[in-house]
């Protein structure tokens, strides 16, 4: 999932970035926190959501599409 190609890639950051969730889930798999916020992109959401893992694996959805999920190194 590569940037733009069309240059400096300013024309891209003028339109609204999509919105992404972080589900932060339990040992049994359920969520116990959503975190919402806006990226440029899933390599950028995804870079964000993979700092919050802390000892819980973490979801990462854009609307209704799984776009990862990370599990806390060592489990």
């Amino acid at each position: 999932m590569a940037g733009d190609a069309s240059g400096e890639g300013e024309d891209s950051r003028d339109a609204e970035p999509p919105r992404y969730r972080v589900l932060i889930l339990s040992q049994e798999g359920q969520p116990v926190e959503i975190i919402g916020f806006t990226a440029y992109g899933d390599d950028a959401a995804s870079a964000i959501a993979k700092s919050m893992v802390d000892g819980h694996a973490i979801e990462l959805w854009c609307a209704r599409r799984l776009v990862g999920r990370f599990e806390p190194e060592g489990d």
